[in-house]
């Protein structure tokens, strides 16, 4: 993103990737927190609420992935953290 202080001259020819795919396996937790948005122009948010997908009994086993960004459906701002023996990305 322009402007942000984690951008260097070395990240100006990134491309965005307009579609993807996030390829888990041996996942073994699953939860989302997402904020819906009441209005994006003008960054106004509803309450925030937890999904879990999965859950483990105890600690959860695997490596932690933490992903965070907006979703379309449901509109909301995600953060994401899967327990999960493996990830790959997918790009079509």
């Amino acid at each position: 993103m322009k402007g942000h202080p984690l951008r260097t001259e070395s990240s100006e020819g990134l491309v965005p990737v307009p579609r993807c795919h996030f390829v888990f396996e041996g996942v073994t937790s699953s939860t989302r927190r997402l904020t819906p948005y009441l209005d994006a122009k003008l960054g106004v948010f509803g309450e925030s609420y937890l999904e879990t997908d999965i859950t483990s009994s105890g600690k959860p086993k695997g490596h932690e992935y933490v992903f965070e960004g907006r979703l379309d459906e449901p509109n909301a701002f995600v953060d994401w953290v899967i327990y999960a023996s493996s990830f790959k990305l997918e790009i079509p």
